[in-house]
């Protein structure tokens, strides 16, 4: 058994990563403060926004990372070696590369706390404020404050059809983006929104290319361009065009998929849940009723149920009015609960009429500030009402008539108990989602760290059965999750485990440690308490962990591989490890952005033992005319003898004309 320990508290001293993590949040959370009350104009004291938090731990994981992959830095080159990195930050800052940026942040700042051989805490925390002003001073305070997310906003993803039969669609899309544009920014939130789009078209048997736009004019205007092609049967190229999408898309951001028919690739199935719970990217299915054949939705239920999206059928004159609804995904969002029919944890069946009511109880506290549920019905047959705590009947705000779906959006809602009830066929199905949308909202954010020896370091996969530590750290200035407990939770909302015994971090009043054991079966952590105001809380979280039995890894994630010049040729390594208890024969597979993989090698193994390690051996070749600051993305996948997935990785990397040779 595999035993995974928590950093914080454990790695201690003068000049630790603890301590480069707890200069870096004090610096960055100072200009937080700033740009929340100054930037945007307001005035009056305003909460950092929750997105920031997630920001600031992408960066402190990158900084554990960083101590354990460069432990001994030499001092010799290291003027030189420090102003290439920062170049880096900068390029991938500038091209809207935020994520692979901030972990570029986090191994600058340990680099510059280690180059002198004076690391008193009082070293450490001028090192901080110095690489920050130095960032602020070359990006200029609106890309400054983006690369942070102390400006709310994310990249928003259109996947639209383009076959004869959507012309209509693809006019009410256009409606719902005028609509965007008059709803997406508010008093509340002046710096919420979207501040890069992307279309990513498909047909049959054509998808692509990705357009991105930094402008909504443009974006507009694309929309206004795009020209039906192709289709006439029922299945069309949906998931290729999200797989080309989702290497474009931005981490965090919201995708929508706009069809009317059901997916004729469902080969690239794998490949669309690996991308998409590797960037964090809730995926939402509009389906319109525009084919006369049936249509299967059984794929696109099962992707949204991985990446806490949803499916959502409608009629195509409806379409245009959920640009509300595109426009809240823009704005700080954390879950309080998510279910379907197969949940196992509602519902009692009345054989008098075929009926079941599924009864949902969820807890709204004092940091939703506005209230957003949704409910998908398979037919027009289901129905559901929301209660709130004073026995007020809701109604929504927007209602299906092709299947009765409806949301609601309740603003300033009541704290307290509130109950949704929903009633279908025995047979149908229905799913929910409940949210609470605000640019401050109680969230919380987690990760694990793996021991290796005396050392640790963060960890992206997990394995069924082991003791596996937790770090869960409440994204907000204020909330330190008093009395809480912690649910692991499957993707229908069931609870598979509650553990009571959370410590809190001493090194941060606003983090909890636990240990639980993995299940088998994908997952996500549910998190109850208590509110600062002493209400309580429960949220679940955004991210779903898929354990496994078979592991995919970079072998190295040093600069050197993180960052690949324009026409540089190469090979990346990864380290293939199996846990199961037989021997397997193992088939490796890849998808690259630009083609960048040439060849890999092994593409088999032959009945691998339980526990043996290979190495993996990809062969790049970056196009001398690839763009500066592009982020290049690589799926690995290896599948057994019938084709089942059994382990997945996703690579990325930087090209940039700073890249380390």
């Amino acid at each position: 058994m595999i035993l995974l320990f928590v950093v914080f508290g454990l790695v201690g001293g003068v000049g630790s990563s603890s301590e480069v993590v707890r200069a870096t949040r004090r610096t960055l959370s100072n200009f937080a403060k700033e740009g929340s009350n100054g930037h945007v104009g307001r005035g009056r004291e305003a909460p950092i926004r929750t997105s920031f938090f997630n920001a600031l731990q992408d960066i402190e994981k990158s900084i554990i990372v960083a101590e354990y992959n460069h432990r001994r830095v030499s001092t010799t080159g290291a003027n030189q070696a420090l102003r290439k990195l920062r170049r880096m930050v900068i390029s991938a800052a500038m091209n809207g590369k935020y994520k692979i940026g901030r972990e570029l942040y986090g191994l600058t700042s340990v680099m510059e706390s280690k180059r002198s051989l004076s690391r008193s805490r009082k070293r450490v925390r001028r090192s901080a404020q110095s690489f920050a002003d130095f960032l602020k001073d070359k990006l200029g305070d609106q890309t400054f404050y983006q690369f942070f997310n102390i400006e709310s906003g994310t990249s928003l993803t259109f996947v639209i059809d383009v076959t004869g039969s959507m012309t209509e669609d693809i006019a009410q899309v256009k409606e719902m983006v005028k609509e965007l544009s008059s709803t997406e920014e508010n008093e509340e939130d002046p710096g919420s929104g979207f501040y890069t789009f992307l279309i990513a078209p498909f047909s049959d048997p054509g998808y692509g290319p990705v357009d991105i736009f930094n402008d909504k004019g443009e974006f507009l205007s694309a929309l206004e361009s795009i020209e039906v092609v192709g289709g006439g049967d029922c299945d069309e190229m949906v998931l290729s065009g999200l797989v080309e999408a989702l290497q474009f898309g931005e981490y965090y951001s919201p995708i929508f998929i706009f069809t009317d028919a059901s997916a004729k690739d469902t080969y690239e199935l794998d490949s669309v849940n690996t991308l998409a719970t590797s960037l964090d990217a809730p995926l939402y299915f509009f389906i319109t009723d525009g084919h006369d054949c049936s249509r299967e939705m059984d794929t696109y239920k099962q992707i949204a149920d991985e990446t806490n999206g949803q499916v959502i059928s409608l009629t195509k004159k409806e379409i245009g009015r959920l640009g509300r609804f595109v426009a809240s995904t823009g704005v700080g969002r954390s879950l309080l609960g998510a279910g379907s029919d197969k949940s196992s944890s509602s519902g009692r069946i009345d054989k008098r009429d075929g009926t079941k009511v599924h009864t949902i109880d969820f807890l709204v506290d004092d940091t939703v500030s506005n209230l957003l549920v949704t409910v998908s019905f398979t037919h027009p047959s289901g129905s559901c009402y929301l209660l709130s705590p004073d026995f007020d009947v809701k109604y929504p705000e927007f209602t299906s008539t092709s299947t009765n779906s409806r949301i609601y959006e309740i603003h300033r809602p009541l704290t307290g108990s509130w109950t949704l009830k929903a009633v279908t066929s025995i047979s149908d199905g229905f799913s929910y989602r409940i949210n609470s949308i605000s640019p401050s909202t109680l969230d919380f954010g987690f990760y694990f760290i793996r021991s290796y020896g005396q050392r640790e370091t963060v960890t992206d996969y997990v394995i069924p059965g082991e003791s596996l530590r937790v770090v869960l750290t409440a994204l907000s200035e204020k909330e330190k999750m008093g009395n809480a407990r912690l649910e692991v939770v499957n993707i229908h909302g069931d609870v598979l485990n509650t553990i009571t015994s959370l410590t809190r971090n001493p090194d941060n009043e606003h983090q909890l440690i636990t240990t639980f054991s993995v299940p088998d079966v994908t997952f996500r952590l549910k998190l109850s308490g208590k509110t600062e105001a002493g209400l309580s809380f429960s949220r679940t979280s955004q991210q779903t962990i898929i354990p496994s039995r078979v592991v995919l890894k970079p072998m190295s994630l040093t600069l050197q591989k993180r960052t690949l010049g324009p026409g540089s040729k190469g090979n990346i390594y990864l380290i293939l490890q199996h846990y199961s208890p037989h021997p397997l024969t193992l088939n490796i597979r890849y998808t690259s952005s630009v083609g960048i993989i040439k060849r890999v090698s092994p593409s088999s193994i032959e009945r691998m033992s339980p526990g043996r390690r290979r190495a993996i051996k990809l062969e790049y070749e970056i196009p001398r005319d690839t763009l500066e600051g592009t982020e290049l993305r690589v799926i690995v996948m290896a599948s057994d003898e019938g084709e089942t997935i059994k382990g997945t990785c996703v690579y990325t990397a930087l090209v940039t004309k700073y890249a380390s040779t």
